[in-house]
């Protein structure tokens, strides 16, 4: 046996002598002195250890991975459980976006403010049902997740219900999430989610009142704040009486809203308990509005989020922007396929619009191969030899797969890796998962 490499043993302010394993992301208290001398006394030579007199001591640290027979076996467990998720195609994910118009002018969409009224025609609906005869109904798929995007896709509803119906008369179990600006949200609408088998909602503030407003506004300049706060209320009851429906608000954070969005967000805790909130700070990106102030990067995004933590007690300790682990992004999943209104396929859906980054065409029957594969492996470090060697890497995977791709394909020079390779930052990072962590198994 060995003591893993990926031990990281520190001092920190707040709560004294913690060791870390980035593979498993388990953390030890070494506080007291002899659970200090005994870890050590494990760590200068494993094999040696007497685990007689506590056998499910040397069954904790091997299942955590603190101890090992070798490393590499942890590694391939992890690598083969990421390469599985992203290569199964028993479970799909089929987005549809059947429209690119949208009944609001943000500034900052990244289709632009003049959105073309384009909408999916009956050849591009038809296109879709025999997409999914071909890809679910005559192979083995074992359940859909049917993904609403847009533009605002409750202005394309009859397709919405057109396409649904299909696919419930497969006979493949499904369910329906809608991304939508909220705003064309009725109870005429609600009562016919059931029938869809809509599960989850998300609908997105800007941030506080003022600043939502110069931002989702009708094209007369009208914002949307108070109608998205009384359509919140409306869901709150909904969910109430369906206690499986989940309602996503999603606060955009940006460095001028940034101060006022914690008060939003216990706001929103207070009047919606019901409803799912969360934030989703803006980031600089080579694709970034200059009608939004993001963020610079990573490391600000992270600073933001732990400062959350500790003034407002706002519980963020997935960093999911930051730190997504070996969990698949959906553009590296076999299993996913975004669907734009002509028909026309995309990996990401950053890139919805863009037909330069379009994957094929179902209505055509193109396929950009070339296009799929640099998507697909844009995070396998084989292709990344930086990240071969870099133990965070089992914190943030390589980075976002759409920077990767955008790095390979343009020669651009998006920052692919996480703001925790210096120690500074990795301390704050890991007092406030730790302190979560141990809040969290205190009341279990």
């Amino acid at each position: 046996m060995i003591w893993s490499k990926y031990n990281y043993e520190y001092k920190s302010r707040k709560h004294g002598r913690l060791l870390f394993n980035y593979l498993t992301g388990v953390f030890l208290d070494l506080n007291d002195d002899e659970v200090y001398e005994m870890v050590h006394e494990i760590k200068r030579s494993p094999d040696n250890y007497d685990f007689s007199s506590d056998p499910d001591l040397k069954t904790y640290l091997l299942d955590n991975g603190i101890i090992a027979e070798k490393d590499e076996d942890n590694e391939d467990i992890l690598y083969y459980r990421a390469l599985r998720s992203r290569t199964q195609t028993l479970y799909k994910t089929i987005t549809i976006v059947p429209t690119i118009d949208c009944n609001l002018t943000c500034p900052y969409c990244f289709e632009g403010v003049d959105k073309k009224k384009k909408y999916m025609s009956k050849k591009v609906v038809d296109a879709v049902k025999d997409y999914i005869d071909k890809t679910c109904v005559k192979t083995d798929t074992r359940h859909i997740s049917l993904l609403w995007f847009g533009g605002e896709p409750l202005l394309a509803f009859d397709t919405i219900k057109e396409i649904t119906h299909y696919v419930k008369d497969t006979g493949i179990p499904f369910y329906t999430d809608i991304t939508t600006n909220g705003t064309l949200l009725t109870e005429d609408k609600l009562a016919v989610f059931e029938d869809l088998n809509v599960k989850q909602i998300q609908i997105t503030f800007d941030g506080p009142k003022e600043s939502h407003d110069a931002k989702r506004a009708y094209r007369n300049g009208k914002g949307t704040f108070d109608q998205l706060m009384s359509k919140s209320e409306m869901l709150e009851k909904y969910v109430i009486e369906h206690p499986d429906f989940i309602v996503h608000l999603r606060i955009n954070v940006d460095l001028i809203n940034k101060d006022n969005c914690a008060d939003l967000y216990l706001t929103f805790r207070e009047q919606f308990p019901h409803l799912h909130v969360y934030f989703a700070p803006i980031k600089q990106y080579s694709t970034c509005s200059s009608a939004v102030d993001c963020f610079s990067g990573d490391e600000d995004v992270l600073d933001y989020m732990i400062d959350l933590y500790y003034k407002y007690g706002i519980d963020v300790i997935d960093f999911d922007s930051v730190m997504r682990g070996m969990r698949p992004c959906m553009a590296e999943c076999e299993g996913s396929v975004i669907i734009g209104p002509d028909g026309e396929t995309y990996v990401c859906l950053n890139d919805v619009g863009n037909l330069k980054e379009s994957s094929g065409n179902i209505v055509t029957g193109e396929i950009n191969p070339e296009l799929v594969s640099r998507y697909r492996n844009a995070r396998l470090t084989a292709y990344n030899p930086s990240c071969q060697k870099c133990k965070i890497l089992w914190l943030c995977g390589g980075g976002c797969p759409h920077a990767q791709y955008r790095n390979k394909t343009y020669n651009e020079h998006n920052d692919t890796c996480t703001p925790v390779k210096r120690l500074s930052m990795l301390h704050k990072y890991l007092d406030v998962r730790y302190e979560i962590k141990t809040k969290i198994n205190n009341h279990e």
